[in-house]
């Protein structure tokens, strides 16, 4: 007994509890979908071991051809995501110089309200109020920023997903008509969801100014005067740190961006590369056990065909027995 139907028993015992109609029927897709891979990987090993061995090599050398053209594809494919991500750093820096005059603008005008209420020390009151704006005016931008780069990404990587699924989805296509069987369609559905890090929880935005020191000269200059010259100063100080946090907040934001398209990458040359071992793997297996053990092989088809008799029992159970809609 393999214990396949244990396996079913148990995940519809799980599926019971669940609550939500639409996340059990997701479940549900994405369990049959992994069946039906087990089921073409089996169903293909069998039909390699029973086929003419002449006819499996011509129909292996074509098969093998269609993943050449896949990969070829994938190339391709890579080269437009690499475009995409081009152009999302793109939007990126335009958003970010967008931002310079009018932050710059603020903290500006924070500065001369303080120093405006404060004649005594008009430079302390200008720093500590400038100090006290920044984290929360980068705060709401880099919240800002992040939801307008997260929407663009998930559009973008989306449209990705889908092309990708249907090149996956291709060479299983290609093994089952090569090898005359049964092709089933995926039933669930893969959803690109960003992985964003909350980095303003832990990151400390650059607010204070540097301590000016001014000449004793100052402190009998009319008032007038002494704020005209700390506003100069200030004003180069407010520069420096509207710089400087500005390529925090881009900083933080690219990483976010490269973070994003390199886990597709990586996600989709890992699933590619498994529906090949799956599908291609399984025949190559057979050729070579073909060659190695001849035609005593009998044993190994007949184990092979109960596998698959109790896969599809259960792929049966799930489609007749209210699971998938």
């Amino acid at each position: 007994e393999s214990g396949l139907s244990e396996v079913f028993d148990h995940l519809i015992a799980f599926l019971a509890h669940e609550k939500s109609r639409v996340l059990k029927e997701a479940i549900g897709r994405k369990a049959l979908d992994v069946f039906n891979d087990v089921q073409l990987q089996t169903e293909l090993e069998i039909k390699a071991l029973e086929l003419p061995l002449t006819h499996l090599e011509s129909q292996l050398a074509l098969f093998e051809k269609k993943i050449a053209e896949a990969k070829q594809q994938r190339v391709h494919a890579q080269d437009i995501l690499s475009g995409d991500q081009k152009r999302v750093h793109g939007q990126l820096e335009t958003y970010i110089n967008s931002l310079r005059a009018p932050v710059r603008e603020k903290l500006t005008s924070i500065a001369d309200a303080a120093i405006a209420a404060s004649p005594d020390n008009p430079e302390q009151a200008a720093k500590q109020a400038v100090a006290k704006a920044i984290p929360a005016w980068f705060e709401h931008e880099l919240g800002t920023l992040s939801a307008k780069m997260d929407n663009e990404i998930t559009a973008l990587l989306m449209n990705h997903e889908q092309r990708a699924d249907a090149l996956i989805e291709s060479i299983r296509k290609a093994a089952s008509e090569l090898f005359d069987m049964p092709y089933h369609a995926p039933k669930g559905e893969r959803v690109y969801t960003s992985e964003r890090k909350p980095f303003w929880v832990e990151h400390a935005w650059e607010s204070s100014i540097s301590p000016i020191s001014s000449e004793v000269v100052e402190r009998f200059l009319p008032g007038t005067i002494r704020a005209s010259r700390a506003r100069d100063r200030l004003k180069k100080q407010i520069d420096t740190l509207v710089v400087r946090n500005l390529e925090n907040l881009r900083w933080e934001t690219l990483q976010n961006i490269d973070t994003a398209f390199r886990k597709f990458s990586t996600e989709l040359d890992a699933n590619l590369a498994l529906t090949i071992e799956a599908t291609h793997g399984a025949v190559r297996s057979a050729l070579a056990q073909r060659k190695q053990h001849g035609e005593n092989i009998g044993d190994r088809i007949v184990n092979l065909k109960t596998v698959s008799t109790e896969i599809q029992g259960v792929i049966n159970r799930f489609e007749n027995g209210g699971i998938i809609r």
